[in-house]
């Protein structure tokens, strides 16, 4: 069972952008809006009979830029699992899990709360705060 859910959370926070350093004398500090989402991921596998799991490779946060930032994320596993963040070339985290003993299921449940400077695009590989492919 593979559950993917989004939800906006209620409100949007205003951020006032400090102006910027190109030397001219025209550019003035504005005021953008942030949205803030929470991200929730949640994956079970169920086997008929204990098994041995090698290590896994999972990406489950957002990359942070210019216009993302992660202020909280939690990640459950189950069974239990030794966890090291490492980040890849492109800047994304990926979460190495390695597992001590065998079991019959195996649970992924994150989650994520990103606040996003409102209009940046998300959907193409490359750009700042995307996800790189």
């Amino acid at each position: 069972m593979r559950e993917f859910h989004l939800s906006i959370l209620k409100g949007l926070r205003q951020a006032t952008l400090a102006p910027g350093r190109s030397g001219s004398s025209a550019c003035a500090s504005h005021t953008a809006i942030m949205k803030r989402i929470r991200i929730i991921h949640e994956t079970q596998y169920y086997y008929n009979q204990p098994v041995k799991f090698g290590p896994h490779r999972a990406m489950l946060r957002p990359r942070e830029g210019h216009d993302v930032h992660i202020s909280r994320s939690r990640l459950d596993v189950m069974p239990v699992a030794a966890v090291r963040w490492l980040r890849d070339i492109y800047g994304n985290s990926i979460a190495v899990l390695t597992f001590e003993k065998p079991a019959r299921k195996l649970s992924v449940a994150a989650a994520c709360s990103i606040s996003q400077l409102a209009g940046s695009d998300q959907r193409g590989a490359g750009k700042t705060g995307g996800y790189a492919i």
